[in-house]
């Protein structure tokens, strides 16, 4: 069926839809990438950094290669990050935002305050 001949309440529920899972995959993605990233397979490649193998090798921007990369790895030491990830608390950019005051102490309640910036009011 084509987009434009779906009824309004139709093509809503396939946004919320979509979004839900462009989060999940989000999520798989980050996952897979951490353990691409553990295992050094861009070498195999022939790349001599996973930012090389994102941008040149997928043809991920710079920023969306640099925002994944600093996701996977941050989600290795903050359990929380992929979780709030998927279900939409959490987004990219604000995790390259808040990245720097990141510590093991205050990971819950800084990625809370990202929270409510995320949430629209």
């Amino acid at each position: 069926m084509q987009i434009q001949k779906l009824p309004n309440a139709e093509l809503l529920d396939k946004l919320i839809l979509l979004a839900r899972d462009e989060r999940k995959l989000l999520v798989e993605f980050l996952v897979c990438l951490r353990e691409f990233d553990v295992r050094k397979l861009y070498l195999e490649d022939g790349y001599s950094s996973l930012f090389a193998y994102l941008t040149q090798g997928l043809g991920l921007s710079e920023g969306s290669a640099y925002r994944r990369i600093r996701a996977a790895r941050l989600s290795l030491k903050y359990s929380l990050i992929l979780e709030r990830l998927q279900h939409g608390k959490l987004t990219l950019a604000s995790l390259s935002a808040v990245d720097p005051i990141l510590t093991l102490d205050n990971c819950a309640t800084v990625l809370g305050e990202c929270e409510k910036l995320t949430k629209r009011g």
